[in-house]
């Protein structure tokens, strides 16, 4: 009940403050006229609580990366079927931690990751191969992860 009288509230009346402010730098990488977006910024007070979190070394659902700062992710099935990830973290080995944590050859992901500007990585993947659909479901269980909720399977 105390939840969904929150929800209702914060429905009709703006908060003062944002979870996320104006002011980091994922906005900056973010359509936000794109239908389908999503946004995280790793957070270091929370990290050795996180198992997704890469600031705290490695753990079961994340791959380490200390100079991580967020990622982004966009897909407007009107304009096409690219699904795009722009990771964010100032590592200059960020190609190869995206590499590693985001293809699966046995599964044949292999999205095309690459270095699209100064501490950003972007990782982007066709959706409409239909031969491709167990790629797919791995691409799209990387993202929760990634997002902050890992699915163990």
């Amino acid at each position: 009940r105390s939840y969904l009288k929150e929800l209702l509230t914060r429905m009709t009346k703006r908060s003062k403050t944002r979870a996320l402010p104006e002011t980091l730098p994922e906005w900056k990488q973010l359509d936000k006229n794109k239908p389908l977006w999503a946004v995280r910024h790793y957070d270091r007070k929370d990290a050795p609580n996180d198992p997704t979190s890469p600031l705290a070394g490695q753990k079961s659902a994340n791959q380490a990366d200390d100079q991580a700062i967020g990622l982004v992710f966009t897909f407007d099935p009107a304009q096409g079927d690219l699904a795009v990830v722009k990771y964010l973290s100032d590592n200059k080995d960020a190609v190869k931690l995206a590499t590693d944590s985001w293809t699966n050859r046995d599964a044949d992901l292999t999205p095309e990751i690459r270095r699209a500007g100064a501490g950003v990585v972007e990782i982007s993947l066709s959706l409409k191969a239909p031969e491709k659909s167990d790629a797919t479901g791995l691409y799209f269980l990387e993202l929760l992860g990634a997002l902050g909720g890992a699915i163990y399977l």
